[in-house]
């Protein structure tokens, strides 16, 4: 008979794939393949600014592409998923982790594309003669502030998460004071839970829940007005694709 205990067997593991430090080399990966695809491309210039002025759309459609994927994902397919199959209170602990990151990720792709505009709108050869500057380098202005705009509602949504996520936790205890919050792809208590609490705690609850109700609506509207403005960005980039 075998003398080992508990402590003495080892437990598998995933392999820690989504440690800090193997996350970063996965990062590193894409960074290179990016790279090298930029320097296996036609124009190459020693001068690092220039190379980069010559393969921006490359980097605008890299960046671009990286925010609007994620959008699509979290906002379709990611939260349903989540929220039809983990109990509501864990569910809202996930979201105020993922939320931050999610529109800090986001914000950081955008801004490379913003980023990229303004390396050519600050070339020396754009300032001195505008009119004969190749214009295929530059975004129309109805893009540009397209662009912006997609940038001022993530940095809308990351003033407002905070607030958001504070309301959601005052609400989680008053409804386990209740009785509820475990309960799987349901908003809000069942009316017997509430016939059942204290008056006093469900009247913070309904007050609760509609301070909560206002904040989330604002971020998802926010949420999908950048979405659509990103599908726009989108079409205006796919009607530009020329195959030689």
């Amino acid at each position: 008979m075998s003398s080992a205990t508990p402590e003495d067997e080892k437990i598998p593991t995933v392999g820690g794939f989504f440690l800090t430090k193997r996350q970063i080399f996965r990062g590193a990966a894409i960074v290179i393949t990016l790279i090298i695809s930029i320097l296996s491309a036609d124009k190459v210039s020693l001068n690092l600014m220039q190379s980069l002025k010559d393969n921006r759309w490359a980097i605008h459609f890299f960046a671009f592409s990286s925010f609007y994927g994620c959008s699509m994902w979290v906002s379709f397919v990611g939260g349903i998923v989540m929220f039809n199959n983990l109990p509501r209170h864990t569910f809202g602990k996930l979201q105020s982790k993922l939320f931050p990151k999610y529109f800090q990720y986001s914000t950081f792709f955008v801004g490379l594309c913003l980023f990229m505009e303004a390396l050519i709108l600050l070339d020396s050869r754009y300032s001195k003669d505008t009119e004969s500057y190749p214009l295929h380098l530059l975004l129309p202005s109805t893009q540009l502030y397209n662009i912006l705009a997609i940038i001022g509602t993530l940095l809308w949504n990351l003033k407002l998460e905070p607030a958001t996520t504070k309301v959601m936790y005052k609400r989680h205890v008053v409804e386990r004071k209740i009785g509820t919050g475990q309960e799987v792809g349901v908003i809000k208590p069942a009316k017997s839970i509430l016939d059942a609490a204290d008056e006093k705690d469900v009247e913070e609850l309904k007050s609760l829940t509609k301070e909560f109700g206002k904040l989330h609506g604002i971020s998802a509207s926010l949420n999908l007005v950048a979405v659509i403005l990103g599908t726009w960005h989108v079409c205006w980039l796919g009607a530009r694709v020329q195959l030689n």
